[in-house]
């Protein structure tokens, strides 16, 4: 019988949330951001409240917005339609 059960290793932590979503804001805006968490699933980000699915959604758009920025290509939601309609 297998463990299915999460253990601290699997575990993201509020801390590493909190963690990765200022690295990733900071390096994309050159600013770093208010973020604090508040109990369970509740965030407060610059003022507004947030859930963790909300957080964790923003923290990989944020990302794909930086690989975007250093790879110099910014796609337009006209070329990726383009893209889509030759597939």
């Amino acid at each position: 019988m297998s463990n299915t059960m999460p253990t601290m290793v699997d575990t993201i932590t509020h801390d590493t949330i909190i963690k990765a979503f200022k690295a990733a804001y900071a390096e994309l805006n050159n600013d770093v951001p208010e973020c604090i968490h508040i109990s369970g699933d509740k965030y407060m980000i610059n003022g507004e409240i947030r859930n963790r699915l909300w957080l964790i959604f923003e923290i990989e758009r944020l990302r794909q917005e930086l690989l975007l920025k250093a790879s110099g290509e910014r796609w337009s939601l006209s070329k990726m339609r383009q893209l889509f309609a030759k597939l």
